[in-house]
């Protein structure tokens, strides 16, 4: 049982967000965002409220070379991570207004240049998010909301194995999601929210002038590069399910799930399959300044060009491979600062 309960922990890794025990308070638990620092925490108050934090985890195993309990070639893995979080909130009333920052980055290295012999490292999470909404409670659990949100990424990544310029796989921007949605939130307990926006649109911006193409269609995330557009406009419904919840004493689990169904887009395709985003974050506090976190975000979104899977394909597909489920997680020990 103490075994059991040790790897519980232990899993509760990477992000470094620790959180306190969700409390009750009428003026934000009706809308706020599920994984917004005062939703969390449940500290809203009347007027202007403002929390910002600082935190980084670390991650690391080694053996050397001549270790042989691990496969051969094994020679160790680290992960750093970086975590910047702002948010400020004003209540007035039945009405409250959110705005959250929140970027991070992360780096993973599971082995040696072959010819320096030195660490490589490579990004694992980079997320830029900025959300705002506004919302009147309408009842006990329901509210009225309208939202916008934004999330990219800081820094580009190359494809080393591209056949020609076009080598950028993503950068800022490349791709960059704009969200506008208005609807209903439907919050029956403290720690769980449904959000429903009957209507929605989606922006996808693509901005890179060497980002990598599906060379059939011309397409990159669903813009059509070729015929020189750099966005592609999306009018559809959305669901967001919200939870929080200290499901064990001093260990929090906290995600958002989204759901984007596109009836139609400015290229004329109608009915699209749906786009799904989760974003998880758990964490097993230790003390005030450190934690044990896990963080994982999933994507599937059909738009998406596969590069990885054309580039090894032998002979070349004749159809397009679309992306499966992406994802990017991390764990490790945290330390946080709040101010």
């Amino acid at each position: 049982m103490k075994k059991t309960t040790f790897l519980i922990l232990l899993l509760a890794a990477f992000s470094a967000h620790a959180q306190e025990v969700p409390k009750s308070d009428e003026a934000q638990k009706k809308v706020a965002d599920a994984l917004t620092t005062k939703d969390l925490k449940g500290d809203f108050k009347e007027g202007w409220n403002k929390n910002s934090s600082f935190g980084t985890t670390v991650n690391i195993t080694g053996f050397s070379d001549s270790w042989r309990q691990v496969n051969t070639g094994v020679v160790g893995n680290t992960n750093l991570h970086f975590i910047l979080k702002h948010q400020n909130a004003l209540v007035k009333g039945k009405n409250i207004w959110i705005n959250d920052f929140e970027g991070q980055l992360g780096f993973q290295s599971t082995g040696k240049d072959e010819v320096t012999r030195k660490k490589v490292f490579n990004r694992n999470i980079d997320k830029l998010f900025i959300n705002s909404l506004y919302g009147r409670k309408i009842s006990d659990k329901v509210s009225a909301f309208a939202e916008g949100n934004f999330i990219s990424q800081f820094l580009a990544v190359k494809d080393k194995n591209a056949e020609t310029r076009r080598n950028i796989a993503s950068a800022f921007m490349t791709p960059g999601y704009l969200t506008i949605s208005t609807g209903i939130e439907y919050r029956p307990a403290d720690y769980f929210t449904v959000k429903f926006a009957p209507i929605a649109n989606k922006w996808t911006f693509v901005s890179h002038k060497n980002v990598q193409i599906d060379t059939t269609s011309g397409l990159a995330y669903g813009v059509n590069i070729a015929d020189g557009k750099k966005s592609l406009s999306e009018f559809g419904s959305q669901l967001t399910l919200g939870f929080n919840k200290e499901v064990m004493k001093n260990v929090n689990l906290g995600f958002r799930y989204n759901f984007f169904k596109a009836w139609k887009d400015t290229e004329g395709n109608k009915n699209k399959p749906l786009d799904h985003r989760l974003d998880l974050l758990a964490t097993a506090k230790i003390n005030k300044y450190l934690n044990v976190n896990f963080t994982y975000i999933g994507i599937l979104d059909k738009d998406i060009f596969n590069h990885k899977a054309y580039n090894n394909a032998t002979p070349k597909p004749i159809d397009p491979i679309r992306s499966s489920w992406q994802s990017a997680s991390g764990f490790g020990i945290g330390f946080l600062a709040t101010f």
